[in-house]
């Protein structure tokens, strides 16, 4: 156990003053840890954390001599720092290190680090290779389940630029999920990350129940980037855009196919704004969400996928009033959306039904005989509509760069200018 004192308070001078812009602020902190870390020092923090200031201090341990840095930065304000050694005749030490960290942080040093993850389905298995780009693979596991249609991997070797392994850690998991969303759009199946969680699981030697870890390893995963052509590539099936094919499993498919644009998607996807890319991802995830829903709550698997549409909308006010029909009919035309709106189950009204007073229409809860003499369609056929006209508006929003040009009502226009005209009053 290592004593952590907080020396925000404490008396004495602070000889080294420096002031980190709000934008550059958590990158200092991590050019601070790669310091040490290649130093071999250890540190150890202390912080207090308020809705409109955060403050700490940090005490580097070093050789022969420890720094101190105090520090605090207010909401969206710049990172003020101030830093002395102990003892001060180590006081030219201590400003060498902290000047070695701003150059680094100035010169944006970073390395290249490698990193594999893995990616869960339920569909054929991954028996190929894909290549998203020279830095993002998409390879098949060492082992399979024994029947086709079963739990599935992808194994994902990437790599990134990064100041030391927690920021690494970071972007991984960032472009983990991204990569996740992306993949279930396009393959219109639910794809998660590494669960992490654990389950009850039953020995099948003794039948007794054990709580186990739930998860993929690969015994002997790389070092480093696996090599192009190390394993088959994945096969690639041909699509029409828009995309309203139903699309079965046929007695020939052994495997997981993707998309034949998928590659282009994909660069269309990273070429996006910022902004842009953050829309679709939220998009993609209430899409997810919808996705894994469908068993247990097709009501609610249904609202969602009308949310995902609707999250394609453009930034501003103008377009708060406007739905799933208008998003529809701008990114594919009227005569997709025309039939939504004849529906049995409209889709925006049964989204806001359930959203507001929790109505149910997919037979929730209600256990169907096998032997059943009736039985009402009516609620899939609708929902199977609906799915097409959600994943075919997603993937045209995507090859439209993120546009998504709906025309504006005239009455929302009027409303705007109020607002304006009161705003300016």
């Amino acid at each position: 156990m290592v004593q952590v004192e907080d020396h925000r308070f404490a008396a004495g001078s602070w000889p080294i003053q420096l002031q980190v812009p709000a934008t550059d602020a958590d990158r200092w902190m991590l050019y601070l840890q790669a310091e040490c870390e290649e130093r071999g020092w250890s540190y150890s923090a202390i912080g207090q954390m308020a809705s409109d200031e955060n403050s700490g201090s940090i005490t580097v341990q070093g050789d022969p001599y420890s720094v101190t840095i105090a520090w605090e930065r207010q909401r969206k304000g710049p990172l003020t720092l101030q830093a002395r050694s102990e003892p001060e005749t180590a006081a030219e030490q201590a400003a060498h290190f902290v000047q070695r960290i701003n150059e680094r942080f100035t010169t944006r040093e970073t390395k290249e680090f490698y990193r594999r993850s893995y990616l869960y389905y339920e569909r054929l298995p991954w028996r190929g290779e894909f290549w998203l780009d020279d830095r993002l693979r998409l390879g098949p596991p060492s082992h399979h389940a024994s029947w086709l249609l079963a739990p599935q991997v992808i194994v994902v070797d990437l790599t990134v630029d990064a100041v030391n392994w927690q920021e690494t850690n970071s972007l991984v998991a960032e472009k983990i999920d991204a990569v996740a969303l992306f993949l279930g759009v396009v393959m219109r199946c639910e794809i998660t990350p590494d669960p992490g969680s654990y389950a009850w699981t039953i020995d099948p030697k003794t039948s007794s129940p054990e709580l186990r870890q739930l998860g993929y390893i690969e015994q002997n995963a790389p070092t480093s980037m696996p090599q192009r052509g190390q394993n088959p590539s994945l096969p690639l099936h041909h699509v029409e855009r828009p995309d309203f094919a139903l699309r079965g499993i046929t007695a020939d498919e052994t495997q997981q196919s993707l998309p034949a644009d998928i590659h282009d998607l994909w660069q269309r996807y990273i070429a996006l704004p910022a902004d842009r890319q953050e829309q679709f991802r939220r998009a993609a995830r209430a899409y997810q969400l919808g996705l894994s829903l469908w068993r247990q709550h097709r009501t609610a698997s249904l609202a969602f996928r009308v949310v995902a549409c609707e999250a394609l909308k453009p930034p501003g006010r103008k377009y708060d009033r406007w739905n799933v029909y208008d998003v529809v009919e701008s990114l594919l035309g009227t005569k997709y959306a025309a039939p939504l709106r004849r529906l049995a189950f409209p889709p925006q009204k049964a989204r806001s039904a359930h959203l507001h007073r929790g109505a149910l229409f997919g037979a929730e809860g209600v256990q169907q005989m096998m032997m059943s003499t009736f039985r009402d369609p009516t609620f899939d056929e609708d929902y199977r509509v609906v799915a097409q006209a959600t994943h075919a508006a997603m993937v045209e929003w995507l090859r439209a760069g993120g546009a998504c040009p709906l025309p504006v009502r005239r009455s929302s226009v009027r409303k705007e200018n109020v607002r304006k005209k009161r705003h300016r009053g």
